[in-house]
């Protein structure tokens, strides 16, 4: 009998619920939450740009099985009794979408730092320097400073933990910062003012276009063990990932789409040419050499600025309307 119950994806909706509700506990035998705020934030990134986040794997809660691996929540997330699935492969992923979308009151990691809080840049969000558009911040200041709305409205500072609260507060965030600025421009007195404020108003429609597309569309794919299997084997299955797991970074991800250009070997390139540089981390260099290639001829080395590099690629741009 085969040990996968189901393959499915969870849209970011009914994943985020489910966060929020405790559906998902982590066995003891998994290490702690050691991600940073920038790895959170750059997880976060890659969901609003609609990058793969691979694939969770969890098994069945069933038979008291959550007790027998000592299971807790998600860290943050105090409730209990919801159990639905045992996060074999994915509690860093899970526990950073949880940290940045409802900013529970703990520090982000076991390490002696203060909590964070996770923000979007609405205007660089719209524009070309969207990869500049998340970042967070430390400690309570911050946080105290952003949680009023009209300081949120005049810096386009969308605070993600609204996301969290679900779409319908979404749209409202949205509706609220649309009318302050729409109040701004019937009372501009100058023509100059209005062409400012006309400008920023056309980012509304596109964020709201946006995050109705991340909220509702986004998946994340996972695989469902049958509650019913051994514990030994599911332990088993464990070790294997992680012992056997590669990091496939973006270097070895362009290779793989050159290859059907026979001209265009970076691998080969790479073997005939890395005796000229003396660097100790050979992979990271790898990368370095296609972002310092991208600056030359895009002006930006960002991770998706490098798939442009591949010939006859088709570069997404954004409308302002939101479509792309």
């Amino acid at each position: 009998m085969s040990n996968i119950k189901t393959t499915a994806t969870f849209n970011l909706n009914n994943l985020l619920s489910d966060l929020e509700r405790g559906r998902f506990v982590i066995p003891d035998f998994q290490r702690e939450f050691e991600w940073e705020a920038w790895d959170v934030r750059d997880l976060i990134k890659s969901i609003f740009q609609d990058y793969y986040i691979g694939t969770l794997l969890l098994w069945e809660v069933k038979d008291d099985n959550t007790k027998t691996l000592a299971c807790e929540p998600i860290r943050g997330n105090n409730t209990k009794g919801n159990e639905n699935h045992i996060v074999l492969d994915g509690q860093q992923r899970l526990t950073a979408m949880y940290t940045a979308f409802f900013s529970p009151d703990i520090s982000l990691s076991h390490k002696k730092y203060r909590k964070a809080t996770f923000y979007v840049d609405i205007q660089k969000l719209e524009s070309e320097f969207e990869d500049e558009a998340f970042f967070y911040f430390f400690g309570n200041k911050k946080e105290k400073y952003y949680s009023d709305e009209i300081k949120q409205f005049n810096e386009h500072v969308f605070p993600l933990k609204i996301f969290g609260k679900g779409g319908f507060e979404i749209i409202s965030w949205i509706n609220r910062y649309k009318s302050y600025w729409q109040e701004k421009l019937n009372n501009c007195e100058t023509d100059e003012e209005k062409l400012k404020v006309d400008e920023i108003l056309k980012n509304p429609a596109s964020f709201e276009y946006r995050m109705n597309e991340v909220f509702n569309r986004y998946t994340v794919a996972y695989i469902l063990l049958d509650g019913s299997i051994d514990i030994k084997k599911v332990c088993e299955i464990f070790t294997q990932i992680n012992s056997k797991g590669i990091k496939l970074d973006i270097f070895d991800l362009l290779n793989a789409i050159l290859k059907p250009h026979d001209d265009l070997r970076l691998k080969e390139l790479w073997r005939e040419n890395s005796h000229l540089i003396t660097y100790s981390e050979d992979q990271k260099l790898k990368v370095y050499v296609l972002q310092i290639m991208s600056i030359w001829l895009q002006n930006y080395c960002a991770p998706k600025y490098l798939y442009y590099l591949v010939p006859n690629s088709k570069k997404v741009i954004r409308h302002k309307d939101g479509t792309r």
